[in-house]
């Protein structure tokens, strides 16, 4: 793959995403973060095709030929529907700006694409992840902190120790979370609390943890590095389905079917117990909680 072409590609990737950024900056329900992996989803298709060997120098030369070896990559990856659909999202976004709506294909389904599985093929929990090789204060209190609560990885950054803190509760703040939706979580263990107070030492009243001097990109690099380099894994997302199990656990007094070695009936608070996590997690659907606990 020639470094000078795809370096190109990127630069290509980043001009018009510049223009999309001030399409949408009028849109208040598409945060930055959202521009944000949009634009480095983009980068990767580039990075995808030179690997693949299609020498594209720029986005406007992507033609529906380029999509449909895309996708055949993707499937081949094993990416999951829902991550599939995401980047065809973000191409036909992309084409639109630049009047090739044609580009791609109107249905996912015209490339043998399904509807998003809402049962996993496996459990993706991290139960547990090695804090102490984590060197940056910040970042410790900010995977302590996700791992704890069952945080997304913006709300474990944009977090104000001191202004989440109820007392019995961790407060988000809609400016922190997905969709910008205020939500509770239930403060219930001494690792919570212990955790939440070294946030709150680490940082001053109204201060985020994101150190001075980072910026909120600088940060997260910083954290998908940790995750790849310190922690061997591609993502920390398992770590809210971790939480999310044990606080069934905690609710029902029964496993989480994703981990009976075979089919079980429902405890009776099953529902309930659903219901209360969804919430805890951020999503307005109960019907999500399959991905977490099966």
């Amino acid at each position: 793959m020639g470094k000078k072409l795809l370096q190109k590609y990127s630069r290509s990737v980043y001009q018009l995403m510049s223009n999309y950024q001030r399409a949408a900056k009028h849109d208040k329900s598409m945060s930055f973060a959202t521009r944000q992996n949009r634009t480095e989803r983009l980068v990767e298709m580039g990075r995808n095709l030179h690997e693949l060997g299609y020498q594209v120098p720029s986005v406007r030369n992507i033609k529906p030929k380029h999509i449909e070896v895309l996708v055949a990559h993707w499937q081949s990856q094993q990416l999951t529907i829902g991550s599939i659909k995401n980047r065809l999202s973000d191409i036909r976004y992309t084409c639109d700006i630049l009047s090739r709506p044609n580009v791609v294909r109107p249905l996912n389904s015209d490339y043998g694409i399904g509807s998003r599985g809402t049962l996993p093929p496996h459990n993706r929990a991290i139960h547990a992840i090695a804090l102490e090789k984590i060197t940056d204060q910040h970042l410790r209190c900010s995977l302590a902190l996700q791992s704890l609560f069952g945080l997304r990885r913006e709300e474990c950054r944009k977090i104000e120790p001191h202004t989440a803190d109820t007392g019995d509760f961790l407060a988000l703040k809609p400016s922190w979370t997905k969709g910008g939706i205020f939500r509770q979580i239930p403060i219930k263990s001494p690792q919570q609390r212990e955790w939440l107070d070294k946030a709150k030492a680490l940082v001053k009243p109204k201060e985020s943890l994101i150190p001075k001097g980072s910026t909120y990109i600088q940060q997260r690099h910083a954290y998908d590095s940790a995750a790849r380099r310190i922690l061997k894994v591609n993502n920390l997302h398992g770590l809210r389905h971790a939480y999310a199990q044990e606080r069934y656990r905690q609710l029902t007094q029964c496993e989480p079917p994703i981990n009976a070695k075979k089919e079980a009936i429902p405890p009776h608070n099953d529902k309930k117990a659903r219901h209360d996590i969804a919430k805890e997690l951020g999503h307005s659907r109960v019907e999500v909680t399959k991905v977490y606990l099966g």
